[in-house]
């Protein structure tokens, strides 16, 4: 048997409304609204994305 160093990713993503006047502005609110903890991500709300990814053989 091989010994094998694996990655495992688990990302988050929420979708939100902003009212901005544009798309780059719209980002910055959304930021901050994070940074405030205006919006938490909690898993049972979320959409969870897994990948696996292998490092490299360490045997």
């Amino acid at each position: 048997m091989k010994e094998y160093i694996i990655t495992i990713t688990e990302s988050l993503s929420k979708n939100i409304i902003v009212e901005a006047c544009n798309e780059e502005q719209a980002k910055q609110i959304a930021q901050s609204f994070y940074e405030k903890g205006k919006v938490i991500l909690y898993p049972e709300e979320c959409d969870i994305k897994v990948d696996f990814e292998t490092q490299k053989n360490i045997s």
